[in-house]
Parts: C-alpha cells; sequence; structure tokens
C-alpha cells in the first residue's frame, strides 16, 4: 500500500515580505564572525525584487543597559521596517524570540547548532547552500507549499497566530530534546546544485549599526571583510577509532563523525580547484575595495587556505590590487605540511604592503589526554615543532608575517574532564613556547556542547550533562554562539578553580591570564589533594542558580569566595601601602599598562552609575539614550588609552635571553626584539616621546644588560632628547668590572633593580639560578663604587616561599643605597588560600619605607 503524501504545509501569502538580516554581535570591537552572507543574500533578494536590510547590533559585554537600549532600538526598527521575516546567525536569548514574534513575524536562524530551537525556521548548510533562504522567501511571499525545500526545518502552527510556525519557547525540556513540532520539510542537501562563490557577487554595503564598534581603547576596528568560497573543513580523522570514544552513542542524526570532536565540520571539505578559488577571493576583494573605498584587511573562511596563500597574494600583486593584510585559519598539521607554502607567501608579500597572519590558530590545548579526547590528532611535541617554525618565520618575515597580530588562536581549556593536570601541562608549554602572545583568552575558553558534536555524546556517557534543565548560556552568548547544553565538571576542585580563574582576570591584566591560571591550579590542587564530586562551574558563580546549590556546592563556593577576596585584599593593600605616590613613577614597561586597564574598569563603574537612563527616556528614544553612553565610554577609553600609549612610546622592551629564569616571572620565555638596527630606531623614537613629555625612558624586557649595544641604545635615546633613562635589571650584570660606569657614559641616570629574597641562597631559588644572589649583591657592591652618581630604586618581588619578608627587603635595600622600593606582588607568588601574612607584610613594607624616607610605589 502506497504511502500517503504528506498534507502541504502552507502559509497565508505575503505578497510584500520584507526581509531584515541581524547580526547579534557579542563584542563592540573587531571580530572574525562572517559577515558576508548576509549581506551576499540580502543582496539577491534585492536584485529579485524583495525589501532586504541588513543590520548588526555591538553589544558591550557586562553593561545590560546598554545593551538592553540596543535590543529596544532594534525592536523598533523592525517595526517601523515591518519585515515579516527576521534571519540571524544564532540566538541565544529566548527574549529576542518573544520581541520578534511579538511583530508578527517570522524568525529564521541560519546555525542551528543551538540546543534551544525556539525559532520559526532553521536552516541547514547556510553557508555552502544560500539559496534555500532565498526560495523560501519567494514562497512565503505568494504562499506556496514549503514541502520538497531541502536542508529547512520548520515549526507547525500552534494557534495564537494564526499565520505562524513557531510556538512560545519551551522550558524544562532535556538539554537535548528537539520540540516534537518541528519537521523538516525536504531532504538534507550538504552540497548545492552550484557553489555558492560562484553565483554573482553582489552583497549590499548599507548596513545598519546599531551600537558603536570599538576596541578596548575606544578605536574603531579595521575594515575587515570576510571571503566565501570553500566550505567544509579537510581534517578528516575518524572519531570512531578513537578509543576515548568506545561506548559513547553516536548514532543520532546530524552527528559530526570525523575531524575535531568539539566541531561540526570535519572530513566535509568541498573545494574549486585552487586557481578558481583564488580567483574568486579576487574579485570578492576588488568588489569590495570598490564599494567600501576603504578595506583594511580579508578573513579567508577556507580552512585549507595556507596550501595556495602564495598563489593569492603573488596573484593579488599582479592584479594591481590595493594592499590588504590576509588573515588565514591555520591547524597544526597544516602548519606542519605547508611551512614553504608560508615561507614562500612571507617572500611574496615582502614590499609589497600586502601581510598575512594565521589569525585563528586552532591549538585547544597542549595536554596530550585533552588533545586525544579532542580527535585532534596532532601532540604536543607537533605543536612545539610548528611554533618554533612560525617563531622563526615571525622574526626573520615580520613585516610580512604578522605572527602575533591577533591573539585569536583556539582554546577549549574547560571541559566537563579537564583536570589539574591538563593545566599544569597547558601552563608548562605556554611558557615554554612562548603562546602567550597568540591568544588574549586562552584562559577563559570553555567547551559548548551541541548534540550535533562527539562530546556531547561522550559526556552523556560519563553522566556530565546536567538533565532536565534545558539550555545554558554560559559564555556562549559573551563569544557570539547560540544557547549550550549545560555539564558540569567531573572533578569539582577543577569547576572551582575555573570559577575562581574567571573571577581573578577581572581583577588583572590580560597578559596576566597564564600566571592566573598557575595560581588558581596550584590552589585547587593543594585545597584539596583528591578529586572532588562533579560540580556544574555555573552553580559557584554570583547570583546564579541559587535554588539548586546543595551544601557541598556553597561550601565550595565559599572557598572561591574567599580565594577572589584574598586577591582583592592584596590589591588594596599595595594601595595603602604605596599612599600618595601610588600613581607616581614605576620602572617596570607593563606597570603604565596595568594602571590604564585599573583606570578602565574604574571609569567603566563611574560609567555605569553616573549614566544610568530613565526607564521613560529610554522608551521614548532608546537610540539617542544609547549613542550618549556609548560617546562617553569612547571618550573615557580614549583617555586611559591615551595613558597607556605615553607610557609606552617611551618604553624599549628588548632582549632575547635573561640570566635568571624567576618563578614569579610575568613573561616566561617571551624573546624581544633583540635587532640592533630594530632597537636603535625604536629607542630614537622612545627618546623623542620622552622629550615631549618631560619624562624618563624605560629600558626593559628580559634582561637589557644582556643586550648587545645596549650602550649605543640609551645614547640614541639620549641624543633623541630624553633627559633621564631608566633601566630594569636583575643587576647581575652589574658585578662584572666596569658596567656600572659605561652606563653612567652612555647615559643612563637611574635603576630599577629586582630582588625577592634577604638570603642570597634564598634569590637563588627564586631567581633558579645559581648565585644569582651572591651575583646581586655583589653588583650592588660595585654600582656604589664605580657609579654613586647613579641612582636606583628596589623592584621588590613578593615571594610566596616568604611572603613576610617584604619589610625586610624594605630595610635591605635602604642599607645598600636605594632611592626607593617598587612593591610587586604578581598573582602566582599569593597564597590563595592563607593570604593574610601577605597582606601584614605588604603594609608593613610600606610603613617601613615611609620610616626611612623611600619613595614607594607599587606595580
Amino acid at each position: 500500500m502506497a504511502t500517503p503524501a504528506p498534507a502541504p504545509l502552507r502559509l497565508p501569502a505575503r505578497p510584500d515580505l520584507a526581509v531584515a538580516f541581524v547580526y547579534l554581535r557579542a563584542q563592540a570591537g573587531g571580530d572574525f564572525f562572517a559577515d558576508v552572507p548576509f549581506a551576499w543574500s540580502a543582496g539577491e533578494l534585492r536584485r529579485d525584487g524583495v525589501r532586504a536590510d541588513v543590520f548588526e547590533v555591538r553589544y558591550e559585554r557586562g553593561d545590560d543597559a546598554y545593551n538592553r537600549l540596543l535590543d529596544l532600538d532594534l525592536i523598533a526598527r523592525l517595526a517601523d521596517g515591518g519585515y515579516g521575516l527576521v534571519v540571524v546567525e544564532a540566538c541565544w536569548a529566548p527574549t529576542f524570540v518573544d520581541a520578534v514574534h511579538g511583530l508578527g513575524a517570522w524568525l529564521c536562524e541560519t546555525a542551528p547548532a543551538s540546543v534551544h530551537l525556539g525559532v520559526d525556521f532553521t536552516l541547514r548548510h547556510f553557508t555552502r547552500d544560500r539559496q534555500v533562504l532565498r526560495q523560501l522567501v519567494h514562497r512565503l511571499r505568494r504562499g506556496d507549499d514549503l514541502r520538497g525545500l531541502p536542508n529547512l526545518r520548520v515549526r507547525r502552527p500552534s494557534g495564537g497566530r494564526g499565520d505562524a510556525l513557531a510556538s512560545a519557547p519551551e522550558g524544562g525540556a532535556g538539554a537535548h530534546v528537539v520540540p516534537g513540532e518541528a519537521e523538516d520539510t525536504g531532504p538534507e542537501r550538504p552540497v548545492p546544485p552550484e557553489p555558492a562563490a560562484l553565483l554573482p557577487f553582489v552583497p549590499v554595503t548599507d548596513t545598519v549599526v546599531l551600537g558603536v564598534a570599538m576596541d578596548g581603547r575606544g578605536e574603531p576596528p579595521p575594515i575587515r571583510k570576510t571571503l566565501d568560497t570553500n566550505d567544509g573543513c579537510p581534517f578528516a580523522k575518524p572519531v570512531r577509532d578513537n578509543p576515548v570514544y568506545a561506548g559513547a552513542d553516536l548514532s543520532a542524526d546530524g552527528v559530526t563523525l570525523a575531524g575535531c570532536a568539539f566541531c561540526f565540520m570535519g572530513g566535509d571539505y568541498r573545494a574549486l580547484p585552487w586557481r578558481e578559488t583564488v580567483a574568486v577571493h579576487l574579485d570578492q576583494i576588488a568588489t569590495w575595495q570598490t564599494e567600501l573605498g576603504q578595506l583594511d584587511e580579508v578573513v579567508l573562511r577556507d580552512q585549507h587556505a595556507v596550501r595556495y596563500l602564495p598563489h593569492l597574494l603573488r596573484e593579488a600583486v599582479a592584479r594591481g590590487l590595493p594592499p590588504v593584510g590576509v588573515l588565514v585559519p591555520g591547524r597544526g598539521d597544516a602548519i606542519l605540511r605547508y611551512g614553504d607554502a608560508l615561507r614562500e607567501a612571507a617572500e611574496v608579500a615582502a614590499g609589497t604592503g600586502f601581510w598575512f597572519t594565521l589569525y585563528l590558530i586552532g591549538f585547544e590545548s597542549f595536554s596530550a589526554p585533552q588533545l586525544e579526547r579532542f580527535n585532534k590528532g596532532v601532540t604536543p611535541a607537533d605543536y612545539a615543532t610548528a611554533l618554533a617554525a612560525l617563531w622563526a618565520l615571525h622574526r626573520r618575515h615580520g613585516d610580512t608575517f604578522r605572527l602575533t597580530a591577533y591573539g585569536a588562536s583556539s582554546f577549549v581549556l574547560w571541559d566537563p574532564w579537564t583536570t589539574l593536570d591538563d593545566l599544569q601541562a597547558n601552563v608548562d608549554f605556554i611558557d615554554a613556547h612562548d603562546v602567550r602572545p597568540l591568544s588574549s583568552g586562552l584562559a577563559s575558553t570553555r567547551l559548548r556542547l551541541y548534540p550535533n558534536l562527539p562530546l556531547y555524546w561522550l559526556a552523556q556517557r560519563d553522566g556530565l550533562l546536567v538533565a532536565g534543565t534545558g539550555a545554558a548560556d554560559r559564555g556562549a552568548a559573551q563569544t557570539g554562539y547560540a544557547a549550550e547544553a549545560r555539564w558540569q565538571t567531573r572533578d569539582g576542585r577543577v569547576a572551582a578553580v575555573e570559577e575562581l580563574t574567571r573571577r581573578l582576570l577581572r581583577h588583572t591584566h590580560v597578559d596576566a591570564q597564564v600566571d592566573v591560571l598557575r595560581a588558581t591550579a596550584r590552589w585547587g590542587r593543594e585545597r584539596w589533594p583528591a578529586p572532588l564530586p562533579p560540580v556544574d562551574a555555573a552553580l559557584l558563580a554570583g547570583g546564579r542558580d541559587l535554588a539548586e546549590r546543595s551544601p557541598r556546592v556553597q561550601a565550595l563556593r565559599a572557598e572561591v569566595d574567599r580565594a577572589e577576596a584574598g586577591w582583592l585584599a592584596v590589591q588594596t593593600a599595595l594601595r595603602a601601602a604605596a599612599g600618595a605616590t601610588a600613581a607616581g613613577g614605576g620602572g617596570l614597561s607593563g606597570d603604565g599598562e596595568r594602571r590604564g586597564a585599573a583606570a578602565g574598569r574604574a571609569a567603566a563603574e563611574r560609567h555605569a552609575l553616573a549614566h544610568a537612563v530613565d526607564p521613560a527616556a529610554e522608551q521614548a528614544d532608546p537610540a539617542a539614550a544609547w549613542q550618549r553612553l556609548a560617546a562617553d565610554r569612547q571618550a573615557q577609553r580614549h583617555a586611559a588609552a591615551a595613558a597607556v600609549a605615553a607610557r609606552a612610546a617611551r618604553t624599549v622592551v628588548l632582549g632575547a635571553s635573561c640570566n635568571n629564569r624567576c618563578q614569579s616571572c610575568v613573561v616566561g620565555y617571551r624573546r624581544f626584539d633583540d635587532d640592533l638596527e630594530a632597537l636603535l630606531r625604536k629607542a630614537r623614537a622612545a627618546g623623542a616621546a620622552a622629550a615631549h613629555t618631560g619624562q624618563h625612558v624605560t629600558f626593559a624586557g628580559r634582561e637589557p644588560l644582556l643586550v648587545r649595544g645596549l650602550p649605543k641604545l640609551v645614547r640614541a635615546a639620549r641624543q633623541a632628547g630624553a633627559t633621564a633613562v631608566e633601566l630594569v635589571t636583575n643587576g647581575r650584570a652589574l658585578a662584572a668590572p666596569g658596567v656600572a660606569a659605561q652606563l653612567v657614559r652612555a647615559g643612563v641616570t637611574s635603576l630599577l633593580i629586582k630582588h625577592h629574597r634577604v638570603d642570597a641562597e634564598a634569590e637563588d631559588a627564586a631567581a633558579r639560578a645559581a648565585g644569582a644572589g651572591a651575583q646581586l649583591r655583589a653588583g650592588l657592591v660595585a654600582l656604589r663604587a664605580e657609579a654613586p652618581q647613579l641612582r636606583w630604586r628596589a623592584l621588590l618581588v613578593a615571594s610566596r616561599d616568604a611572603p613576610d619578608e617584604l619589610p625586610a627587603l624594605v630595610d635591605f635595600a635602604a642599607a645598600q643605597g636605594a632611592r626607593g622600593v617598587q612593591l610587586t606582588v604578581p598573582v602566582t607568588e599569593v597564597d590563595l588560600a592563607a593570604f593574610e601574612s601577605l597582606v601584614a607584610a605588604i603594609v608593613a613594607a610600606g610603613e617601613r619605607a615611609a620610616a626611612l624616607g623611600l619613595a614607594c610605589h607599587v606595580d
């Protein structure tokens, strides 16, 4: 008996249906998400005679009042425009779903990996097969049957709106339950009949931006466009062959079974011939340059673009295109395989104005167990080899291959199975291989779980999904992704470490993120020597899920609260120790930047208090309200950035090596510039900047006294106008005859000399260098004998091995002739479980400095 054909799925015709494409950007600064597919689709619809517009909303993380104004303005514009279909990539807020439905409009999502599917239409494979959306719009306008459209899922009418497909978002459903009303209208079509990249490129350029796009300095981000050609990922390691997944049910529809286990791509790479790919890219670049007038950078979405990068650059130069920066994604295996292509690309770009970077290197982890679980197909040793090659290329071709242009490399540090050993392995590798400049958020990145990922089903196998709670938004919206399945950490200690890390990152500079991770991991191991039962880290956050906290979770959260309070108490004690001079001098090249960051946070707090918006005003004119707040924020950021820039302009950071390996080192093994000609240019620029401001030039970095040509650099800064030069050093090289006198002759006027411990042998341990303590003391003796006119201050670094020694270090510095002290307490040197003695020592050190007549600054 033949199966009856399904009934038509037809809605009342809307001949004048207009479409609004909305990019919901979770941050105001630049990002690397695609901003072309919607513009391209809108252009195609306009050519069909359909009114279609593109909106971009730039939210500010953590500023709920400002973001609410943006939402109000967006909904008002959607209402005024009478749009019947609103298209978004990923919708993480049920309130937005409700608002769109309240306008009588349909909502379509094009990145349907979300657990929450409270939308009318969802499209699969949109970036690869955009024409389905175009067909959907025309059928809705005519009232035609929707059945037969591929890659489309709809929700049947549920009452309340006669022409609606969507019901209100359901609550209380299991984390991976797809609502029963949803159904596919046709087959899944992973490959369109015609490659989307070969369709006429007709993007709209009149995007309406809500919210001011600005970075942390208050400056607009680069004008950047994504280039769409080849889709998918060539990495195809089978997940089922990975023994980690034994017993995990991977049979659900749509689960990605090849490639990285946290990614929906893998083994699905479909590419045009590389020559055709290059031609399409060049046409898109040319179009954007013509339409926009200015284009700073392009982002290649192609996951296999490294292989043809030299050809792309060569053809762009040959065609006479204005130079741009080319941002390319890179995987660890691709870096190893295509090292020759990267070197060739750097040589091709030399002298042309073009430059490129691997803006997104998918490291994910440097722990072998995590890499195996992620099905990455690489080892930490492979990454070490790849990084060595990348740094070598960066140092040789820094103008064309800008490895550190963007700290956007990918990590997945926190997952349900992360161990304290995983965290330590990552910290050790990052320090040993200079990874810090390649990621600005590696310490905060956590796994997002969706039902199409193998890791989701691994978490279900291990009982680590939080059942019955629906979707969560712990971090997803902050990075621009859809709401996720909620999970718990198998070892509760790691959940506590994650939450404490998240909190301390709010109170420290971004450069200290690895040090925060080292400190919190040590805290977790020392506080709880054995693993704890599983915990959902969300329950440890302030103001979250109060009803779900068991007494055990409440006790764990209290420990996190106390550790956070300890770090804040340390910072308060430092400010008290410095007293009235807290805003004064300081010799470390980074302390001005850190103070600038702190000032920026304080300004943000003042901004929130001083610019609360009257509810009536925000309802009447939300656009004017958010524009006022944005202008104020921009001015505050400009002011803070100017102070940081002024400090940086007169600072020369140099040195490829150091004769210490201090346990408190904040730069790890990072190599700074050691090219004499380049450093001479920097020294002259710093001298000119200092002459303009009337302040001193600072030479800092690894160990400046080991840098070849240092006297020449100092003379260059003085000749450029600097009247004072301070040098930051560990002091050991001063023990060599004549060094101090040579510094004076070159023009050094003051020193900032680092010291950890009173006892010489204890200094060796803190510096992790035999003889460091004795050499330092000998250097101070030589300084007094050879250059008594050379003023110096002591940079006193707290040590976790003897936190109460700071007052004695002040006495030691005074006895050796120091004119002042600067206190610094790296987070790695704080016992977060027992911080009281350190706090008392900081206060006592400040009091002792005042009694001895020494200026006391803090870092």
